[in-house]
């Protein structure tokens, strides 16, 4: 199994050759890379780049995932104002497109924020809005990580 820098060069390396269409896509999984690693602030840079991409191609679905972990980067720095408007731009992406992965993913990212701010009503109301969307499109083992992950019953 590669290390998570080696997974990091070699998207660096496809990069140099990817068309400019292709590059938002590599720019928001490089992001998600710098936010595993713990360097939050570097992947909302690479977010943003993704953006600017997908915004230029109209590639809605990238955008929809594009925001959210953008606006999710934005939570992990406590920059909560940007969060929130972040998530809800990707999730209103999302929506539109009806995609019950990225919708879920949304509410997630939500549950986290308002978890963050201290308001455990919402969290678990958008927890259980995921949780809901989650076992519909029968992704159960997402759904016990994220009650685990945010010790919320």
């Amino acid at each position: 199994m590669k290390t998570i820098n080696e997974i990091l060069a070699y998207h660096k390396e496809v990069l140099k050759t990817a068309t400019e269409k292709e590059k938002g896509a590599l720019y928001n999984s490089i992001g998600q890379i710098y936010y595993y690693k713990g360097k939050a602030k570097t992947a909302i840079k690479f977010f943003k780049l993704a953006i600017e991409i997908d915004k230029k191609y109209d590639l809605k679905s990238n955008l929809a995932i594009d925001y959210l972990n953008l606006g999710n980067a934005y939570r992990v720095i406590g920059d909560f104002e940007k969060a929130k408007e972040k998530i809800k731009k990707g999730l209103h992406i999302a929506l539109n497109l009806k995609d019950a992965h990225w919708i879920a993913l949304g509410y997630k990212y939500l549950a986290l924020y308002y978890q963050a701010k201290g308001n455990l009503d919402m969290s678990k109301a958008f927890l259980d809005k995921s949780s809901e969307l989650l076992t519909t499109i029968g992704e159960l083992a997402v759904k016990k990580r994220m009650h685990k992950i945010l010790y919320i019953n």
